[in-house]
């Protein structure tokens, strides 16, 4: 006899997994909900064929149980099911029982060997951060612990919280920009002003994507969504109206005569002098196992080794009214 129960089922990185890597379940009973000891039954599939099986005890006690899966490596994007059956300890009634879809992708890291092998990247990063990563992937860089007074890179990558207010830094990476070179700057969340963009604590439900835009690529845009939503409240950077940078991940846009107001981003791009610019407030320190974080990292230096293009103003690439943001964006993709 099955009792109909509710039952709370959270996959890391919302499903989206990096093949052969191990990945985690937690399942909970809602806390209001009073039940058994449980087991849990569970089997990763995919179409009918099981990849993986085993049990898990829930505790009336905890309310939770952990799952950890090691995760096939695969070729190409498989679609995947976590299929359960919760029952009582004593075998005697099913609880509930249901499925989720995974999302399966191949490792991408292996691909920065060969992404980096001509031109060798200048990472500003802990050792014990990015540079590890790297490392793992056979990646070409080199670090340092601030901006060099010279450098001959053609991609600089500024780690996540490398930059305080008023950093020395910024200007010569600005400078770096300016002579050609294309700067990521990642997730920095310590300073209250980034260059000349106020940082602000912001709720990142509901804001828009450019699914097309190369920073984006090889994903669905429901993917990209789903990190903002796994990560509601996120540091964005408030761009004025006439600000020159193409916002790629941005707060919605409330009207037609947005281009006179304020826009916050968590991912933008913007030429200066024959260089780039590129700030992404958008997490990277799960690209191990996260797909869509390792995308992203990957995304971001494929997009370093494409030529700048002059920014527009904004202006430029408003949403009119009833007209879709793929639409007006279509022929600046570059920049």
């Amino acid at each position: 006899m099955k009792l109909a129960a509710a039952i709370i089922v959270l996959l890391s990185h919302g499903g989206y997994w990096v093949g052969g890597r191990e990945q985690t379940i937690e399942i909970r009973w809602p806390i209001e909900q009073a039940m058994p000891d449980s087991v849990v039954w569970w089997e990763l599939k995919t179409a009918n064929v099981t990849l993986a099986a085993d049990h898990v005890a829930l505790a009336a006690r905890d309310g939770k149980a952990t799952i950890r899966i090691a995760v096939p490596a695969v070729r190409e994007q498989t679609e995947l099911r976590f299929v359960y059956r919760v029952v009582e300890a004593n075998g005697i009634r099913e609880l509930t029982s249901g499925e989720s879809a995974v999302h399966a992708y191949a490792d991408q890291l292996k691909d920065l060997a060969t992404l980096t092998a001509a031109d060798r990247l200048l990472v500003i990063d802990d050792e014990s951060k990015l540079p590890a990563l790297l490392n793992t992937a056979g990646a070409a860089f080199d670090r340092a612990d601030d901006a060099p007074i010279t450098a001959t890179a053609k991609t600089i990558i500024v780690g996540e919280n490398k930059l305080g207010e008023n950093d020395p830094a910024i200007e010569t990476l600005q400078a770096f920009a300016r002579g050609g070179a294309n700067v990521l700057v990642l997730k920095q969340t310590r300073a209250p002003r980034l260059w000349h963009y106020e940082c602000a604590d912001r709720d990142v439900t509901g804001y828009a994507l450019d699914a097309d835009h190369p920073l984006l690529r090889h994903l669905p845009a429901e993917a990209w969504s789903s990190l903002l939503s796994d990560s509601p409240r996120q540091v964005a950077l408030s761009l004025k109206a006439d600000e020159p940078a193409l916002a790629v991940v941005h707060s919605p846009f409330e009207s037609q005569g947005v281009n006179v107001a304020p826009l916050d981003a968590l991912l933008l791009t913007r030429s200066i002098g024959t260089g780039r610019l590129v700030f992404c407030q958008l997490p990277l320190s799960d690209a191990a196992t996260d797909a869509r974080q390792q995308q992203l990292l990957v995304n971001l230096i494929e997009y370093a080794r494409t030529p700048p293009q002059p920014t527009p103003p904004r202006e430029e690439f408003v949403v009119p009214k009833k007209q879709k943001l793929q639409d007006t964006v279509s022929d600046i993709y570059g920049r």
